[in-house]
C-alpha cells in the first residue's frame, strides 16, 4: 500500500470512530479475569471494586463492580502479568498478584473480604489459574517464552509441530530447511481449507481458494502470543484452525530483543550408501543453510501516553534437491546435467513492522500496526514447491514483493460494563513468478515424454503457479461490535465486513512447448496465452452471544447470520504481442530486470462478460457451550459444546466460472522435424497440416468451452453452503499448581456434500460386459468363472462431457464424520504435552 493510502486508512478510521455511537469491536482476542467475591463466612458480596492492574495496559488498571451475586468480570485485557485488588469501605483490601493471562483465557479469581481498616491488605501471590471454568472454547497458547524456548524453527510449520490436537499434513520440515512453505493445518478433523491466519483476530490471508492461503510470512520478532483456536466463539466463521497473532505493544521502558541462528550443510549427515550410490542415486537431499535472524525495539514515546515496538526479521531455508542438476546447455533442444553444480531451492522472507499503541484520553485506546515484507520461493523445484522432474531453468521465482499488512483498532470501556471496539485491516499481497536466471524471454520450453523430464524454460500454463507478473490480491477486513458485561451476564453483538480483490494473469514465452519422445521431436503444444482474470468477494456477518454464570454453571449461546457473495469482473481484452515479464540473475534475494517476452500470437480480441453471484449463500449457525465449576474452586471444569460453523470459501468458486478461464487452454499438433534441425519449419499459426507440422489436435483452442455448471441449490440460496457440526465434551482438572489436564472428545460431521454428474451420457449409454477370471486356486471357486456386471460406455458417447455439480442428497447418503478423544497436559509455561 502507498503511502498516500496509509494517510487515508488512518484518517478513514479516526471518522469512523469519531462519529460513531455504535458498538464496534474486533474478534476477542485478548484475556479477562473474572470470579465471584465472598465474606469470611461465604456470603456473596455485592458493591466491591475490582482493579485489574498490569504493565501490558496502557492505561495502567481496568475496573468492575461485583453485582448482586458477588460476580465480576474484566474483559478486553492485553496478554500479561496482573495483579487484581479488592476494595469495599469498613473491609479490608484483599489483593492477588502474579497472575499470568494469556489471550482467549479468562482466569478466576476469586476475593475474600473480612471486617477490618481500609488501609489494611491482604496480598496473596498464588500460582496463576489454569482451568477456564466459564468458556468452552478450545484454544492453545504459545506465550513469547514458549517460543523463544521451543527448539523449533520459528516458523508456521515449527509452532504447529509443537501444538496439540494440529497437524501439518504434506512436506516434513526438519529445522526450518522448509522456510515458510509448509503453511497447512487441520484440527478436530477439520479441512484445511477452514483454516484461517488472523492478526490480533482479523483476518489477513489472501482468499485463494477456499480462503486459507497465504503469501505473507508472519515477523514473530513482533509477537507476544500465538493462539491456534478450534472454532469457538460467533465470532469465527469456519471450524478449523484459527492462527491468531497477538502482536506485541511496547511498554513503559524501553526494551531490545534479538536472536540468530544459522547452520549450513556441513553440519548435517546423509545416509546415502554405496548400495544406494549403485542404484544410481548420486546425491541425496539435504540442507544448504538455514538462517533467521531477528531485532526488536519497544518502549514509551509518551510514558502512559504513546508506545511504540518496530521489529524486524530475517529467515528462510535453502535445501539441495537429490538427482537434479543445473543445465549446462540451457537455450538448446538438450539438457545436459552438470553434476558440479545440484539444485538448491530457496525459501526466505525479510520483513519490517511498526506498531504504536495510542492512550487517546482516559477510555480509549487507540493501536496503528504495519508490516512490510519481501518473500520468495525461488527456483521452485522439488520439496514442497513443484515437481522433482523440473530442471532449474524451467522452475520460476515467485517473490512476492513488498507484501504489506496495515491494521489499526479502537477500544472504549464507555463504563465497567459497556465496551465499544472497532478494528480495521488492509492486505495488500501482490505474486510475481519470474523467468529464472539463465532464462531469457526468446527461450521455449522443452518437455522429454520419454523421461518426464522439463527444461529450458516452464511448459504449463495454469492459473496461479506459471510466469506471471503484477498479480494482485487485496483484502480488506472491518469488524465492530459492542459487549455488555456485569459479573454474572456478558451479551456482545457485532459485525465483520471483509472485500477481496484478485487479478491474475499467466503467462508462456512464445506461447510454445517442444515435446520430445527421449530427445528425438514428438510434438508440439500451443497455448492460449497470457491467461488473464479478476475476480471479487464480498461478504458479511453478523453475529451475537449471550453468556450467563449462574452459581458454578456458565451458559454459553449465540447465533451467526453469514453472507457471502462472489462474482467476476467483465474483461475486454486485445489481442496480446507481449507481456512485461522480470529476469532474475540469482536465486537468493536476486536483483531482476524488467524485459519483453512475445506471447499472445494465438489469441484474438477478447470480451468476456460478468458473472454475478458465484456463489450467494446466506447461512444461520448457532454455537452452543456450557462449563460448569465442579467444585466452586476453580480448578475443575466439565465443558459440553455444540457448533455449527460455515466451509471456507475464497475467490476459487468465482474462478471456476470466469468465462476467461473456460476457454481452451492448450491443444497439441505433431511435429516431424524432416530436415533434423530441432525447429517446427511450419506456420504454428496455421490450425491445418502445414511445413513439418500436423494439425491441432482441437479446433475449439483459445476459445470457450464450458463443461461444467453448477445447479442453483449448490450455488444460492439460505444453508446451502457446505458445512460442519461440532461437538465436544470433556473434563479439565488442576493437579496441582502448576499443572492441569485435559481431557475431551470431539465429534465433527460435515453436510451439504456435492458431486459431479455427467448429464452428456446416461446408464442407457453404457453396454454391460464380463470378463473371465484367471483359474487360480486362491479365487472363489477356483476362478475361470465369469465376471460380469461391468460396463463399457458406447462409441459414439465416448468423450462427451456436460458435467452438473449438484447436490449429493439427490442420489443417496454421504457421510464424513471425525471422532477422536484427546488428553493433554498444560504448565505454567502454556506448553502442552
Amino acid at each position: 500500500m502507498a503511502p498516500p493510502r496509509i494517510v487515508l486508512f488512518v484518517v478513514a478510521l479516526y471518522l469512523v470512530v469519531s462519529v460513531s455511537n455504535l458498538a464496534w469491536a474486533q474478534s476477542a482476542t485478548t484475556g479477562a479475569i473474572a470470579g465471584v467475591v465472598k465474606d469470611t463466612s461465604g456470603a456473596v458480596m455485592p458493591g466491591v471494586t475490582v482493579e485489574a492492574a498490569s504493565p501490558a495496559l496502557i492505561e495502567k488498571v481496568r475496573v468492575a463492580v461485583t453485582d448482586d451475586q458477588g460476580n465480576y468480570k474484566i474483559t478486553e485485557l492485553r496478554p500479561g502479568t496482573y495483579s487484581v485488588t479488592f476494595t469495599l469501605p469498613g473491609f479490608s483490601t484483599y489483593k492477588r498478584e502474579g497472575i499470568e493471562l494469556t489471550s482467549g483465557f479468562t482466569a478466576t479469581v476469586i476475593g475474600e473480604m473480612r471486617v477490618g481498616a481500609l488501609q489494611e491488605t491482604v496480598t496473596i501471590t498464588a500460582e496463576s489459574p489454569l482451568v477456564d471454568v466459564q468458556n468452552v472454547r478450545d484454544e492453545k497458547v504459545l506465550s513469547r517464552e514458549v517460543l523463544d524456548t521451543l527448539p523449533t524453527f520459528k516458523s508456521t510449520g515449527g509452532f504447529m509441530a509443537v501444538t496439540l490436537s494440529s497437524a501439518s499434513p504434506g512436506t516434513q520440515d526438519v529445522g526450518g530447511n522448509k522456510g515458510e512453505s509448509v503453511a497447512t493445518m487441520r484440527i478436530h478433523g477439520s479441512l484445511t481449507g477452514d483454516l484461517r491466519w488472523k492478526l490480533d483476530g482479523m483476518n489477513w490471508t489472501t482468499v485463494l481458494g477456499t480462503g486459507s492461503t497465504r503469501t505473507h510470512r508472519w515477523n514473530t520478532v513482533g509477537v507476544q502470543e500465538v493462539v491456534v483456536e478450534a472454532g469457538g466463539t460467533p465470532e469465527n466463521e469456519t471450524g478449523g484452525a484459527q492462527l491468531n497473532y497477538i502482536p506485541r505493544d511496547g511498554g513503559n521502558r524501553f526494551s531490545v530483543y534479538s536472536f540468530s541462528n544459522y547452520t549450513h550443510s556441513h553440519l548435517q549427515g546423509n545416509n546415502l550408501t554405496s548400495a544406494l550410490r549403485a542404484r544410481g542415486l548420486s546425491s541425496a537431499p539435504g540442507v544448504d543453510k538455514i538462517w533467521d535472524y531477528g531485532i526488536g525495539l519497544g518502549g514509551p514515546i509518551l510514558k502512559d501516553k504513546l508506545w511504540f515496538y518496530q521489529s524486524n526479521r530475517w529467515w528462510g531455508g535453502s535445501e539441495i534437491q537429490p538427482g537434479q542438476y543445473y543445465n549446462r546447455t540451457v537455450g538448446s533442444m538438450v539438457y545436459t546435467p552438470d553434476s558440479s553444480r545440484p539444485v538448491i531451492s530457496s525459501n526466505w522472507a525479510k520483513d519490517f513492522a511498526g506498531r504504536v499503541t495510542w492512550q487517546v484520553a482516559a477510555q480509549q485506546k487507540i493501536s496503528f500496526s504495519d508490516n512490510v515484507q519481501r518473500n520468495c520461493n525461488c527456483v521452485s523445484v522439488g520439496g514442497a514447491n513443484a515437481s522433482a522432474i523440473v530442471s532449474p531453468e524451467a522452475s520460476t521465482n515467485s517473490d512476492n514483493f513488498w507484501n504489506q499488512v496495515a491494521q489499526s483498532t479502537w477500544s472504549y470501556p464507555a463504563t465497567n460494563r459497556l465496551l465499544f471496539v472497532a478494528g480495521m485491516s488492509y492486505a495488500h499481497f501482490p505474486q510475481n513468478s519470474h523467468l529464472v536466471f539463465g532464462t531469457t524471454p526468446q527461450f521455449i520450453g522443452v518437455q522429454d515424454l520419454g523421461t518426464g523430464y522439463l527444461y529450458n524454460a516452464r511448459s504449463t500454463l495454469t492459473t496461479v503457479t506459471d510466469y506471471g507478473e503484477n498479480r494482485r490480491r487485496d483484502t480488506i477486513n472491518e469488524q465492530f461490535s459492542t459487549s455488555y458485561v456485569t459479573g454474572s451476564h456478558a451479551f456482545k453483538t457485532g459485525v465483520q465486513l471483509m472485500q477481496v480483490l484478485d487479478n491474475e494473469n499467466s503467462y508462456i514465452p512464445n506461447d510454445l512447448t517442444y515435446q520430445l519422445r527421449n530427445g528425438a521431436p514428438s510434438s508440439i503444444i500451443e497455448w492460449a496465452s497470457p491467461l488473464v482474470h479478476n475476480t471479487r468477494v464480498r461478504s458479511y456477518a453478523l453475529y451475537a452471544q449471550d453468556q450467563w454464570t449462574i452459581r458454578n454453571l456458565t451458559a454459553t449461546y449465540g447465533l451467526r447470520f453469514d453472507a457471502f457473495r462472489g462474482y467476476v469482473l467483465p474483461l475486454n481484452l486485445p489481442p496480446g504481442q507481449f507481456v512485461t515479464a522480470l529476469q532474475c540473475s540469482g536465486p537468493t534475494n536476486p536483483p531482476c530486470t524488467q524485459v519483453q517476452v512475445p506471447t499472445g500470437r494465438f489469441l484474438a480480441a477478447r470480451n468476456y462478460p460478468p458473472v454475478d453471484n458465484v456463489p450467494r449463500f446466506k447461512d444461520l449457525s448457532p454455537r452452543l457451550g456450557v462449563a460448569y465449576d465442579l467444585f466452586g474452586n476453580g480448578k475443575t471444569a466439565v465443558k459440553m459444546s455444540l457448533n455449527r460453523y460455515v466451509a471456507g470459501l475464497g475467490v476459487g468458486t468465482p474462478q471456476s466460472v470466469a468465462p476467461a478461464l473456460a476457454i481452451v487452454l492448450s491443444t497439441t499438433r505433431t511435429w516431424r522435424d524432416d530436415n533434423g534441425n530441432f525447429l517446427p519449419d511450419c506456420d504454428v499459426q496455421n490450425p491445418t497440416v502445414n511445413g513439418e507440422c500436423g494439425a491441432i489436435a482441437n479446433s475449439a483452442f483459445g476459445t470457450p468451452v464450458v463443461n461444467t455448471t453448477y445447479s442453483s441449490d449448490t450455488m444460492t440460496g439460505l444453508g446451502n453452503r457446505a458445512n460442519e457440526w461440532q461437538t465436544s465434551a470433556g473434563i479439565q482438572h488442576e493437579l496441582r499448581p502448576g499443572v492441569a489436564v485435559n481431557v475431551t472428545y470431539y465429534r465433527t460431521w460435515f453436510g451439504n456434500f456435492t458431486v459431479t454428474d455427467n448429464t452428456g451420457v446416461t446408464p442407457a449409454n453404457y453396454d454391460p460386459y464380463c470378463i473371465t477370471a484367471p483359474v487360480d486356486p486362491r479365487l472363489p471357486g477356483g476362478g475361470g468363472n465369469q465376471v460380469c456386471g461391468l460396463y463399457d460406455i458406447q462409441k459414439v458417447y465416448f468423450g462427451k462431457v456436460s458435467n452438473l455439480i449438484t447436490k449429493a442428497e439427490k442420489f443417496g447418503k454421504q457421510i464424513d464424520h471425525y471422532n477422536r478423544a484427546s488428553r493433554s497436559t498444560t504448565t505454567t509455561a502454556s506448553m502442552s504435552t
